[in-house]
C-alpha cells in the first residue's frame, strides 16, 4: 500500500509522496517544481484568455467600423484613380496584389466628402451615409450615423450642430481637400 499511496500523494501535490517517504529534498524540490508549473500552467491559461478576449473585441470594433487596423491601409500607388462605384483604386501596376489596394472605410468617407462638398457649408451626417452607401459596395451595417460623425471627428471635422433632422458637420471644399491631401488620396 505505501508505494501506491506516496505515487497517490505525489500525484496529487507533487512532493507530498517524497515527503511521505522522508526523503525531505527530493520532496521540497518536487514541491517547488509543481508550485511553479501550476503558476506557469495558471499565466498559460490567463494569457490564452485575455489574447482571445482582445481579439473577440477588436474583431468587433472593425465589424462595426470603429477601428481601423494600422497595417490594413492602402498602398497609395502614383495615378491612381479612384473609382466611386467599386470604392478601390485602379489603373495600378499589374503585379500589384488586389486585396492591398481595397480602400479603408476611413478613406473612402474621404472620397465621398470630395465628391459632395459642393460648397462650404453644413452636411446632414444622413447626406454624408446616403452618398457613401450608394458608391461602396459589400456589407455596410457599420455605415451609421455614429460611425459617420466618429469619423468626421477624427478627421479634424469638429464644427458641428444639432438641428430638427439630426446633426449636421461644417465642410469646406479647402479644408477636405487637404485631409486628402495629407491621406495621400489627392495629387
Amino acid at each position: 500500500m505505501g508505494k501506491f499511496l506516496s505515487a497517490i500523494l505525489s500525484f496529487l501535490i507533487p512532493g507530498v509522496g517524497q515527503f511521505y517517504n522522508r526523503e525531505n529534498k527530493k520532496a521540497l524540490l518536487f514541491f517547488v517544481a509543481g508550485f511553479l508549473s501550476f503558476f506557469n500552467a495558471l499565466l498559460f491559461l490567463v494569457l490564452r484568455l485575455g489574447a482571445a478576449y482582445d481579439a473577440y473585441g477588436t474583431a468587433g470594433r472593425i465589424e462595426r467600423g470603429e477601428y481601423e487596423p494600422p497595417d490594413s491601409r492602402p498602398v497609395n500607388y502614383v495615378g491612381a484613380e479612384f473609382d466611386p462605384e467599386k470604392m478601390r483604386a485602379v489603373d495600378t501596376p499589374p503585379d500589384a496584389a488586389p486585396a492591398a489596394l481595397s480602400m479603408s472605410k476611413a478613406d473612402v468617407l474621404i472620397k465621398t466628402l470630395l465628391k459632395i462638398t459642393t460648397k462650404p457649408g453644413y452636411y446632414q451626417y444622413d447626406e454624408v451615409s446616403n452618398a457613401m452607401a450608394e458608391n461602396y459596395s459589400g456589407s455596410q451595417d457599420w455605415l451609421t450615423n455614429e460611425w459617420v460623425g466618429r469619423n468626421l471627428e477624427s478627421l479634424g471635422f469638429t464644427e458641428k450642430r444639432r438641428v430638427a433632422a439630426g446633426t449636421e458637420v461644417k465642410l469646406t471644399g479647402s479644408k477636405v481637400l487637404s485631409v486628402a491631401q495629407e491621406k495621400g488620396l489627392f495629387d
